[in-house]
């Protein structure tokens, strides 16, 4: 599989999560999970999708983790106690996923 498919199939796991049809598997894993799968460890496209994800103006204060919980509580115990596709958290991910997605649209037109 090529590089740029790779990549492709990465933009299509975060579109596919923004629109809410989150797999099983993906139900207990995060984001970075999930494109590390589609992408086959794809490297730059993990390092570009940390990046946005410091970019994204609803993004907590850790790097790590960069969904924040939605009562203002720490990150990390909300990415380990909260369901990670449902009610506030969730819609926070799905913001996420589709803002990557949007980026990362715009950087593989740049180099396609």
């Amino acid at each position: 599989m090529s590089g740029t498919q790779r990549i492709r199939n990465g933009i299509a796991a975060l579109e596919r999560i923004a629109e809410g049809r989150v797999y099983a598997p993906e139900r207990i894993y995060g984001l970075c999970s999930a494109i590390r799968y589609a992408t086959n460890y794809h490297t730059q496209f993990i390092k570009d999708f940390d990046e946005i994800c410091k970019e994204w103006p609803g993004r907590s204060d850790n790097e790590g983790h960069p969904v924040p919980c939605p009562d203002g509580g720490n990150p990390v115990v909300a990415y380990r106690t909260l369901d990670m596709y449902e009610g506030a958290y969730g819609e926070l991910r799905k913001d996420l996923a589709a803002y990557a997605a949007k980026k990362l649209t715009k950087r593989l037109r740049r180099i396609t």
